[in-house]
This record gives structure tokens, sequence and C-alpha cells, in this order.
């Protein structure tokens, strides 16, 4: 499955995206479900998300998001997907 980056437009594969939602007005990671933004892993892409937020706003629907730091979240979503890759090679 392919999505396309809020800030880039361009498309990528599911894997090298960031899903975000704003159930709080607040961009975050997305758990499950719902609307979401993608927003590619590329620096260039985070730091103008963090600037424009009003980008994912249009595709969520919503005005007025609050940005938290993206490249933060982006580093610790990209070790939590080694992490469970690591896992799954070890058990096969």
């Amino acid at each position: 499955t392919t999505r396309t980056c809020v800030i880039c437009k361009t498309a990528h594969s599911v894997d090298a995206l960031l899903p975000l939602q704003a159930p709080n007005h607040e961009l975050e990671l997305a758990q499950a479900g719902g609307r979401r933004a993608w927003v590619c892993l590329r620096r260039t892409c985070l730091k103008s998300l963090s600037r424009q937020a009003g980008r994912a706003g249009r595709s969520l629907r919503q005005h007025s998001l609050r940005s938290p730091d993206l490249q933060l979240l982006a580093r610790a979503e990209v070790w939590r997907r080694i992490h469970r890759s690591l896992k799954a090679c070890m058990a096969s």
C-alpha cells in the first residue's frame, strides 16, 4: 500500500512513512484507526511539518494544530520498527 507525504507530495510505501493523527489538536503518531496524515521520514519533511502543521491539518480535516518535536517522534518510531524487524529475524 502506498500513501503520499503531506509535505513533499511523493508516494511511498506505508513502511517508509509516519502515520499522524491529531485527536486533541496536537500531532502525534497514529496508533489505531481513524483519519491519518502521512509524512516521510526525511529530515527536511519532518522539519517542514514542524513549521507547517497546517498541511497535516488539511489531511486530517482539522485546523490550528500544534506540532511537537516530530524529529524526536520519528527517531523513536524508526528504532521501534528496527527492533520489531530484528525480533522477527531472530524468531525465524
